[in-house]
């Protein structure tokens, strides 16, 4: 998929994150057509798959650098985004290449257990460990590229 340009940043979207956001698109536009407009508004499914998108195309690319991103110890080379309308205790994980003005959003990680294996920040940790996402800018690009 070719990249987005906002804000003169280029976007990518990882195939993880990439099927989250359709799988969310995809039940959004099945709530659509069973409630009412009210219902469908209120929804969670829905006010997630709103914030994500909302967060891809506005809040980060405002401003990606924004110290309110970063993450520390072995997460510091990645960034998260929490708030902005997401639900409690989501967050969205991402890449930032300031060199290369290019955003690759990696990870829609679920509501966090504190101090549990399943706390997004451990479960995002071992994709890493796992090599799930290239380091380096270029490789990483060339997954995204392969989202259809």
């Amino acid at each position: 998929m070719a990249p987005l340009e906002i804000n003169g940043w280029k976007i990518y979207l990882h195939p993880l994150i990439a099927q989250q956001e359709q799988q969310l698109r995809h039940r959004s536009l099945k709530l659509e057509e069973n409630l009412t407009q009210k219902e469908y508004k209120r929804h969670e499914t829905v006010k997630l798959f709103t914030s994500l998108t909302r967060s891809i195309l506005e809040f980060v690319p405002a401003n990606p650098e924004d110290k309110q991103y970063e993450l520390y110890e072995n997460l510091h080379p990645y960034k998260r985004l929490k708030g902005k309308g997401l639900p409690d205790r989501y967050r969205i994980f991402f890449r930032l290449f300031s060199d290369k003005k290019t955003i690759v959003f990696l990870w829609l990680g679920y509501p966090r257990k504190d101090g549990s294996k399943d706390d997004c920040y451990v479960v995002f940790a071992r994709m890493i460990a796992k090599k799930e996402f290239p380091s380096d800018v270029e490789s990483l690009i060339a997954i995204c590229e392969k989202v259809e």
